[in-house]
């Protein structure tokens, strides 16, 4: 007789629930999915990324030319801490002080975030998110 352990397919459930999630997702077309992808990956406070199939997506993701599709998988990736709009100085506030003036509030506000800092998920050690961009283009 012969028996099989159930975590294999349990696993691969999940691997292919994350997988069908994922490619909704990266259509950009389909916000419902980055509400249910939170939902598959955050427990207990934490965000779980560590499935090989996810990191790897969302950092192709993170490199779309859809902004919205990049956002997000980076909001998923690397938790984004905003800055403070009144701790904003140089080309930051700057930026941010134009996008208000011309009424794109939702620019402002991502604005917080790309001079925010993130969190790494694997050291979770924070990190400026406009200090990463300059270091990697520079």
């Amino acid at each position: 007789m012969t028996t099989s352990s159930p975590g294999p397919r349990a696993y691969d459930a999940a691997s292919e629930r994350l997988r069908a999630l994922l490619e909704r997702a990266a259509t950009g077309a389909d916000s419902r999915a980055w509400s249910e992808l939170w939902t598959e990956l955050y427990h207990n406070g934490t965000l779980d990324v560590a499935h090989p199939l996810v990191l790897r997506t969302l950092a192709g993701m993170a490199r779309s030319d859809e902004a919205d599709v990049a956002a997000s998988a980076l909001h998923l990736t690397f938790p984004l801490h905003p800055a403070d709009p009144h701790a904003l100085e140089g080309l930051g506030r700057r930026l941010y002080e134009l996008a208000l003036a011309d009424g794109q509030e939702d620019v402002a506000l991502a604005l917080t975030y790309a001079f925010g800092e993130a969190t790494c998920p694997e050291c979770e050690q924070r990190f400026s998110v406009v200090g990463q961009v300059i270091a990697r283009a520079g």
